[in-house]
Order: C-alpha cells, then sequence, then structure tokens
C-alpha cells in the first residue's frame, strides 16, 4: 500500500512538472510571436533572438535542454533570463 502511494505521488509530481514546462513554453511562444508580428525577431539583440529561435523549432523541450543548445550553451538560469526579458519586451508593445 505504501509503495502504490508513493508511485502515485512520483506521477502526479511529474505530471504537475510536465503541466508547468508546457504552460512556460506555450507562454514564451506567445510572446516571441507577438514580437514577431509586430516588430519582427531581427528587433532583438543575438543573444534574445537566439533563444527565440530556438524556443520557436523546439516547443516541446524543457528550459534546461533549450540551454543546452544554445551556443556557447547555457545553464538553466541563463536560458530562462533571456525568455523572461523576451516576456518583459512582448508586454510593453
Amino acid at each position: 500500500k505504501e509503495m502504490v502511494g508513493s508511485a502515485r505521488r512520483m506521477s502526479n509530481c511529474d505530471s504537475a512538472n510536465m503541466d508547468r514546462s508546457i504552460e512556460a513554453s506555450m507562454k514564451h511562444i506567445e510572446a516571441i510571436k507577438k514580437i514577431q508580428n509586430t516588430k519582427g525577431l531581427a528587433s532583438l539583440p543575438d543573444n534574445l533572438r537566439e533563444a527565440a529561435e530556438l524556443r520557436i523549432e523546439h516547443p516541446d523541450i524543457s528550459i534546461a535542454a533549450l540551454g543546452e543548445l544554445c551556443n556557447p550553451p547555457l545553464k538553466k538560469s541563463g536560458i530562462n533570463k533571456r525568455l523572461m526579458k523576451i516576456e518583459e519586451i512582448a508586454s510593453k508593445l
């Protein structure tokens, strides 16, 4: 009984994490498309444009995995800061 409960809790936690990841990805993509449709991605600094293009190309991967695709690779916090800056820019449009 204890083992089943533990497995269920782990499954629920994984499911919640996946839901949060998908929600964040959709929020990033929405912000990127807003910039793309108004000013264009070319208006972004190179580092933010790279993050935006990678997020559009890979909507289903985690932020950490997205950071590994950057050149040079970034840690989760680095790519997250770039994506947050993109959201900030989009909110001002």
